[in-house]
């Protein structure tokens, strides 16, 4: 039983052999969201412990290199996870994002963690993915209105109670749909936010550094170059991004 895949326009970008990659570089890479069917997906949502998250750079600088892609990009301005880009050459105008969560993090509160995840998930087809009710779950913990994801946890509820099992009180919180449900869920986070302000701080500079990052935006605008190659990645490196040739 798969998941069902995003309504997300999909990518030119060969998604499920890099996929494939990634989770033979380091077992604990999993696709956490929409790996049903990965060539309807805009972009490449995996989640791995930090400890992994080197590997999985080099791994996606040779698959992209050998894709005939010229440069790479990490972006670490996104709060508890790395976000990884490829583009030039063969990518044309386009932009190749993948991210790598450790932590998923609401109102600054880690709410599944990577290792969560691995060990609700299924390897098919060489791809390391989540089983349909955990996505589904880790999807309404992520965004509580994810009409998908409440879809998933009702179709595999056994999938939703393993990593359910996981989590604590935000488990059987997210696990039912109803307002009241909803609504608990919304006061543990933010009682759990404030009862922890070293954090929530630390997130107010994170969103500081989001502001003024010049990839986050290129990703949310559709994933394509805003400006010619050169001057983009210029303008990445000065705001202290790690650029790579991989030509």
């Amino acid at each position: 039983m798969h998941s069902h895949a995003s309504s997300e326009r999909g990518t030119p970008f060969d998604l499920p052999s890099l996929a494939r990659a990634l989770t033979a570089a380091d077992p604990r890479f999993v696709v956490w969201k929409g790996g049903d069917d990965l060539t309807a997906q805009g972009d490449l949502d995996g989640a791995a412990p930090r400890g992994a998250w080197a590997g999985l750079r080099e791994a996606f600088g040779a698959w992209a290199r050998d894709q005939g892609l010229t440069s790479a990009v990490v972006c670490t301005d996104a709060l508890g996870m790395l976000i990884l880009v490829g583009l030039g050459g063969e990518a044309g105008e386009r932009l190749l994002q993948v991210d790598l969560v450790d932590d998923k993090l609401v109102h600054a509160v880690p709410v599944w963690s990577a290792d969560d995840l691995i060990r609700c998930a299924t390897l098919d087809d060489g791809v390391r993915r989540t089983t349909p009710g955990a996505e589904g779950l880790a999807r309404v913990l992520a965004h509580r209105r994810d009409a998908l994801g409440a879809r998933l946890v009702t179709e595999d509820p056994e999938g939703a109670r393993a990593l359910a099992d996981r989590l604590g009180l935000y488990g059987p919180l997210a696990l039912h749909a109803s307002a009241v449900r909803r609504t608990g869920l919304e006061l543990l986070l933010a009682a759990r936010a404030v009862a922890a302000p070293r954090r929530f701080v630390g997130a107010l500079a994170f969103d500081r550094a989001r502001r003024a990052c010049p990839v986050l935006p290129a990703l949310a605008a559709g994933r394509a170059l805003p400006e010619p190659l050169d001057t983009w990645l210029s303008r990445v490196a000065r705001a202290n991004h790690e650029v790579t040739s991989l030509a």
